[in-house]
């Protein structure tokens, strides 16, 4: 395995605003993520695993939520990201499946066409390159029968 590190959260704190009163939902998050690993955030309802997972996608709005601490990709804070940086390394570099995967993917395409979307966006990948790789990244992720799966839709 490659122990190159290649996410590293440091004391990450996210705080909701709202006009009456600042809420702290998560405080002093750390964590590091070598290439090759599984990372699984565990928690009781309401604990933070959602806010945490949006916090390293950049998906808060930053108008209502402060996100404080640093978050490490690849050498760099993404937390300092501005909003084209982030639509640039969300879906090239990083992604994130939602909790519930019926409102998260598109029900009306298979999941290998979900996946292989931002590789041609985001690539000069023909369709058929995108597709080899889609398959491989979902053989990397351990899906079962990744072909089966690739040609699955999400509620099957």
């Amino acid at each position: 395995m490659n122990n190159k590190k290649i996410l590293q959260v440091k004391n990450l704190k996210v705080t909701y605003k709202s006009l009456l009163e600042e809420v702290e939902a998560v405080a002093g998050v750390n964590i590091d993520l070598y290439a090759g690993e599984a990372l699984a955030i565990v928690g009781e309802s309401g604990s933070g695993k959602s806010t945490v997972a949006y916090a390293l996608m950049g998906l808060h709005n930053r108008k209502h939520v402060t996100v404080e601490g640093e978050v490490m990709y690849n050498g760099r804070n993404i937390l300092e990201n501005s909003t084209s940086q982030w639509q640039d390394l969300r879906g090239k570099e990083i992604s994130m499946i939602f909790q519930n995967p019926m409102s998260s993917l598109t029900p009306y395409l298979t999941i290998g066409k979900q996946v292989m979307e931002p590789i041609l966006r985001h690539t000069l990948k023909s369709t058929d390159e995108a597709r080899k790789e889609a398959v491989s990244l979902l053989k990397e992720v351990e899906i079962g029968d990744t072909e089966k799966s690739y040609h699955s839709y999400p509620h099957q």
